[in-house]
Parts: C-alpha cells; sequence; structure tokens
C-alpha cells in the first residue's frame, strides 16, 4: 500500500516539475527585471524637538540624584551642624531642580503645540494639494 502511494508521489512530483520550468519560458520577467514602481514622495517629518528636551532633562536628573545622593553620603558621617546645612543645601536643589522641571514641562508643551500646528499645516496642504489636477 505503501510503495504505490510512494510512486504516485514520484511521478506527480516529476510531472509538476516540467511544468514550473515552462512558465519562466512564457515570457514573464522576474521581479529583480522588472522596473520598480516610483512611491508618491511624502512630504519630510519635522524633527521631534521633544526627544531631544527629553535627553537633556534626563543629564540633568541624573546630575541632581548625584549630587543629592553624595550629601546624603556626607550626612551620615556629619555633625549636627553639618547636617543642618547638608540638610538647608538638599532643600535648596531640591527647589532648584522642580524649577528646571516646571521648565522642562513648559518646553515640551511648547514643541508639542509647535508639532501639531505644524501636522494641521501639512494636512491641509494635503488636502488642497488633492483638489488639484494632476501635471
Amino acid at each position: 500500500m505503501k510503495k504505490p502511494l510512494i510512486a504516485a508521489l514520484a511521478v506527480l512530483a516529476m510531472l509538476s516539475a516540467p511544468g514550473s520550468f515552462a512558465a519562466d519560458k512564457s515570457g514573464t520577467t522576474p521581479a529583480a527585471d522588472r522596473p520598480s514602481l516610483e512611491k508618491a514622495e511624502k512630504p519630510e517629518r519635522p524633527a521631534n524637538p521633544t526627544k531631544e528636551l527629553t535627553a537633556a532633562f534626563k543629564t540633568t536628573r541624573d546630575a541632581y540624584l548625584a549630587e543629592q545622593k553624595a550629601l546624603l553620603k556626607d550626612a551620615r558621617g556629619a555633625t549636627a551642624e553639618e547636617r543642618t546645612k547638608i540638610k538647608e543645601e538638599l532643600a535648596k536643589n531640591k527647589k532648584d531642580f522642580e524649577a528646571q522641571r516646571e521648565q522642562f514641562k513648559d518646553q515640551v508643551k511648547q514643541a508639542r503645540e509647535k508639532l501639531r500646528d505644524q501636522a494641521r499645516k501639512l494636512k491641509e496642504e494635503a488636502g488642497t494639494a488633492k483638489g488639484k489636477p494632476r501635471e
């Protein structure tokens, strides 16, 4: 029972192989030889300033955290008077950092608004371009 099945599959494979070679000789060109269709050019996307702002803020944050950590380490072996100075410095650093954080948030908000305006302008230009006839 298995031998006739194997023989039938072998015959089928041999018969189907020449047919695939015949398709190549039929005049069709392989995909590599075909000319590529050029896609419509999309408008260039504007740079995203929020990524740059975020990277800059991360370095500011890392510096703040490192300084706070160093001050806390110094406070461990300090006298009571030195600890009060360190606490004042920690509070001052925190206040400065929070001011920088608020400034960062405002900058990101402005950058996002600018990007939204640019996106609206691009959509409007694309909408008016659709109504124009092709040249």
